[in-house]
């Protein structure tokens, strides 16, 4: 498995209710650049159902047989977890303010969520 860069997937993602300098969005990227290579693998897969980032980037991600690229919509409520919509590259992602919230959530939505997936 290849090393993700974390710079290239926040640069070719898109914001629904929030803005980059929103502090969920801020500690969102925080915690990714903190994941080992293998959490942000299962991130990705959890988030469009592929392993795997495009050969030339986040920018030709693919969803519902076109580009695709990955966005994160405000919703939910702090007790929540995050939600993904793997066919449209999405995480529908709570306003959580604390990054440790944000963190805990994160890390047990994608690896609860990997239950319903088989990796080859």
């Amino acid at each position: 498995i290849n090393e993700i860069d974390v710079n290239d997937w926040e640069s070719n993602t898109l914001y629904d209710g929030y803005s980059v300098d929103d502090p969920t969005i801020i500690n969102f990227w925080k915690v990714v650049r903190e994941l080992t290579n293998d959490k942000r693998t299962q991130l990705l897969l959890f988030a469009t159902g592929s392993p795997q980032v495009p050969i030339t980037g986040f920018k030709d991600l693919q969803g519902n047989g076109k580009i695709q690229k990955f966005k994160l919509k405000k919703s939910g409520t702090l007790k929540e977890f995050p939600i993904s919509h793997t066919c449209f590259n999405r995480i529908d992602l709570p306003p959580y303010t604390s990054y440790i919230q944000l963190k805990q959530k994160l890390l047990r939505a994608i690896t609860e969520g990997m239950i319903g997936f088989q990796r080859d």
